[in-house]
Formats: structure tokens, sequence, C-alpha cells
């Protein structure tokens, strides 16, 4: 397995990955580009025998640098529920920024039983907490039935090597 940052020729990859798993929103394909090139140093993509086999999008918040929020993980059908996730997590929080990352932060719907697990167990693995620490409003995503989102936060994580 090798992981690495997206290029460009990755954001169609993304897409398509996120168009097939049934928990994401879909973002378009502009903003999978974006992600891919401005936003390569927070991202990072998974491939298996030069098969595209997962990516995870993230930013540092500009108002806390500290804090990685994780904006969409997807993984490969066949290759859910076996570490993927939590090793992309593991790749971006061994990287180095300009400030070190201390904390996780993402947006969970309540029924997206998954990503729970890969961040509660992201919290386990560093002996660190995960808190709800607001929520999304069902009504703030206007017309599209979407359900709510709960913030979390992850940590603090030691400084990685």
């Amino acid at each position: 397995m090798r992981l690495r940052m997206p290029i460009e020729e990755d954001a169609s990859k993304m897409w398509e990955l996120a168009r097939n798993t049934p928990d994401l929103d879909l973002n378009s394909l502009y903003h999978y580009l974006m992600l891919a090139t401005h936003f390569r140093h927070t991202c990072v993509v998974a491939e298996i025998q030069q098969e595209f086999a997962g990516f995870a999008s993230g930013v540092i918040l500009p108002r806390d640098p500290t804090t990685l929020f994780i904006w969409q993980i997807a993984v490969n059908s066949s290759l859910r529920a076996k570490g993927l996730g939590t090793q992309m997590l593991e790749e971006l929080l061994g990287r180095s920024y300009s400030t070190p990352v201390k904390y996780l932060s993402a947006t969970i719907t309540p029924s997206n039983h998954a990503s729970w697990h890969l961040f509660r167990k992201m919290a386990h693995r560093h002996g660190t907490s995960i808190q709800t620490t607001g929520k999304l409003e069902r009504h703030w995503f206007g017309p599209t039935n979407h359900d709510e989102e709960l913030i979390v936060k992850i940590g603090p994580f030691r400084s990685m090597p």
C-alpha cells in the first residue's frame, strides 16, 4: 500500500469514490480538484497495487491552526473495515505542518456508524478523548433533507515524530 498526497489526476477518482460511498455528501468535481491542488498537504490518497483505494481530505482550521478538520474519508467498498481509514488519518497526523496538529475535528451524522467507530478508535489508539462540541442543525441545510451533523473534536494528540 502507498499513501501519498493527491495530484490533479486524482480529483476525478476522489469524486467517483465519494459518489459511490453512501454516507458521503457528493461535492463537485471542481471541489475535489481544489483539494488535490491547493489543499494536498492536508489530504491523502491510498493506492493498493497501483489502484486507487481511498482518500481522506482535510483542512487546517484558520481560527485554530492546531486543528485539522477532516472533511471526508472514503474507502473502496471492497476494502472497508480493514483499517485503511485509520492508516490515512495516521498519515495526516504524522505530517509536518507549520503549527503542529494537536486535534482532529469532523462533522458526523448520528447514523454514520463507520465514522463514529473510526474516530473513537483513533481517540482510543492515542489515549485521548473524543468530544461533541456542537452541531450543524438540520434546517441549516435548507430543502436538502440532510440530517443534522455533530461536530466532534479528538485530541489532544502528542506531537508525532
